[in-house]
């Protein structure tokens, strides 16, 4: 028989556990700070796109981000947001607190935002009454990769600077032989090796949190002055 004690304690971890909502792109900062969270106690509730008013999303298509919700079994939210952004933002993340009844919500953010010198999303979650958990910030880029890589993320090049690197990338899944090869361009051409000053992006079709691998039935790179890009047409 269990000590009753031994309950009370259990049901007391479980009244106090913390719920969250994802900032979710689709790339894999957030997925692998989904997989922490998880690691670390949190319920997570829900994912919530931010969608800036007039953007193409070209790097992380949302049909893509609609499957990947789907994979994950999570509801997904979109949430556009304009100028001025902050008070955008802030309305937004209001929305989503009463939605999903969170108290958290959790980003993949690395490092700090143009010229701003404090975490932008803390900052908005502060003032919309949500606290933030942020598992990758500021960590060494090798380190996350080491994550990536250790828990079997599978991760695709989406898109990438046409003047920083080639169209031959774009698609292509990264694993640790890659990420070698990529890691000497970088250092060549001053690429961040998380693409932090969006030097690239990077879509997740596999992770420890998905039900079901992605396949990308269909799909075609497209390159243009800026940018290759990764077309994508039937997923499942």
């Amino acid at each position: 028989m269990v000590p009753r004690h031994f309950n009370e304690i259990i049901m007391g971890a479980q009244l106090t556990k913390k719920k969250a909502i994802v900032s979710w792109t689709g790339g894999k900062d957030c997925a692998l700070s989904l997989f922490m969270a998880r690691q670390s106690g949190f319920e997570v509730a829900g994912l919530v796109t931010f969608i800036p008013a007039g953007s193409d999303f070209r790097a992380h298509p949302l049909t893509v981000i609609k499957k990947q919700a789907e994979a994950l079994n999570l509801p997904w939210s979109e949430m556009v947001v304009e100028k001025p952004y902050e008070p955008s933002y802030e309305l937004s993340l209001k929305k989503v607190k009463k939605i999903y009844n969170a108290d958290y919500l959790i980003t993949g953010d690395i490092d700090f935002i143009g010229c701003f010198s404090t975490n932008y999303m803390e900052d908005r979650c502060r003032a919309a009454g949500l606290n933030i958990f942020n598992p990758v910030w500021q960590k060494k880029r090798d380190e996350i990769w080491d994550m990536l890589f250790e828990n079997n993320f599978e991760i695709i090049f989406s898109l990438s600077k046409a003047d920083l690197l080639g169209a031959e990338w774009i698609g292509k899944s990264i694993t640790r032989k890659i990420f070698a090869e990529f890691k000497d361009i970088a250092q060549a051409n001053g690429i961040d090796l998380c693409g932090e000053n969006g030097e690239f992006h990077s879509i997740v079709i596999n992770s420890p949190d998905f039900r079901k691998r992605l396949i990308l039935k269909s799909s075609r790179i497209i390159s243009d002055d800026e940018f290759h890009y990764l077309n994508i047409g039937e997923i499942s």
